[in-house]
Order: C-alpha cells, then structure tokens, then sequence
C-alpha cells in the first residue's frame, strides 16, 4: 500500500503511474478523503481496474483490481 495520504496535487497522475506499473493484481492506496471525487472522475470507469474506495475518517483506502477479460466486455463481443 502507498500512503499519499499527504497529497493533493498530482495524485491522479501518479495514481496511474502506478497502475500502470503494477504486475500484480491489486494494487491500494491511502489518500485524503477530500482527493476521492477527483479519483472517482478520472479513474472510476477504467477499462484495466475496478476501483473501491473504504473512506475511513479524514483518508479513504482505495483498492484497485484488475478486470477480468469477461468484466472488461460482459457482451462477449470480443
């Protein structure tokens, strides 16, 4: 887990800065609660993560999993 609990500026870009160089298939952490609705705008809807945020006082832990192949298209279109 990485604690940005501290930062505000830059979060989301090094957010997924993150996500982009994790291997593994989750990935957590701590930010300020106030940094959540720019987080839910800008990664909420990614293809690659499901993303839960567990808000917990003034910081939330957000949890990004991977999407499965069937989560990353339910219609099996691919």
């Amino acid at each position: 887990m990485k604690d940005y609990s501290g930062r505000t500026c830059g979060l989301v870009p090094q957010i997924q800065q993150d996500l982009d160089a994790t291997a593994g298939e989750s990935a957590e952490f701590l930010v300020t609660a106030k940094a959540i609705l720019a987080l839910v705008s800008a990664l909420g809807e990614s293809r690659a993560w499901r993303m839960d945020v567990e808000e917990r006082g003034d910081t939330a832990l957000v949890r990004f999993t991977r999407r499965t192949p069937v989560e990353d298209d339910p219609l099996h279109l691919v």
